[in-house]
């Protein structure tokens, strides 16, 4: 959701970044990522089960991100 918005703002203003595959897949699995938790946070009607999964998705974003903020993460990206 963070994420997702400011490589939104990055995409209208300086187009498609130049990312190897690895860096690109990267940038897929946190928007996925991110999308997923999104929809679980929507749809989710038992609290146990959204703090479980939500937990779950949280920490694998958390391993992709490895910086604080987007800026940080796409900058990272890009140098790799």
């Amino acid at each position: 959701m963070v994420f997702s918005n400011y490589y939104k703002g990055v995409l209208s203003s300086q187009g498609v970044p130049h990312l190897n595959v690895e860096q690109h897949r990267r940038l897929l699995n946190i928007l996925a990522l991110e999308q997923e938790l999104k929809e679980k946070i929507k749809s989710s009607d038992d609290l146990y089960k959204l703090y479980v999964k939500g937990n779950r998705l949280e920490n694998q974003l958390k391993d992709l991100y490895k910086t604080s903020s987007p800026k940080e993460i796409l900058m990272d990206m890009i140098e790799k």
